[in-house]
């Protein structure tokens, strides 16, 4: 009777054992769980911020764009040219109080070209000028525009 005994306590502390190791094994399975889903949603929340970013900074520059486009709507300033006599960009210019400036000296011919163009012309030329490639007429991306001018 004392093996039966012994063996029964035996098996009740191996279930016990057992039910120890499964409860073990259920909390690990459940914290990695929680840490996925944690790591999810802060990847989550991450990505989010992000496109909220995004959107606010289009948002932005959509809006600069707008009151740029208004800004040369509503104050166009042409200086008059004689109609039979238009002058091309690069056709040299007479020498003026302008070319001594300190600020067009110190730039080098692109940026001094178009430093002119703002100065004298309108902004719609000046636009123009900045956003076409001079040697192929090819219109420049933003990108392009500030990779050659600043």
């Amino acid at each position: 009777m004392a093996d039966k005994d012994l063996t029964l306590k035996e098996l009740q502390e191996q279930v016990k054992s057992l039910q120890e190791q499964l409860q073990k094994e259920r909390r690990n399975h459940l914290s990695l769980v929680e840490v996925m889903e944690r790591n999810y949603e802060s990847e989550l929340a991450m990505w989010k911020f992000t496109q909220e970013q995004d959107q606010l900074l289009l948002d932005s520059r959509a809006e600069q764009v707008k009151d740029l486009e208004e800004r040369l709507n509503d104050k166009k300033v042409t200086k008059p040219q004689p109609e039979n006599e238009p002058q091309p960009e690069n056709e040299p210019q007479p020498h003026t109080q302008l070319d001594d400036s300190p600020l067009i000296r110190g730039m080098d011919t692109a940026n001094a070209l178009a430093a002119k163009i703002l100065f004298t012309r309108s902004k719609k030329e000046f636009v123009d000028h900045v956003f076409t490639d001079q040697e192929t007429g090819r219109k420049l991306s933003y990108a392009e525009m500030r990779m050659r001018y600043g």
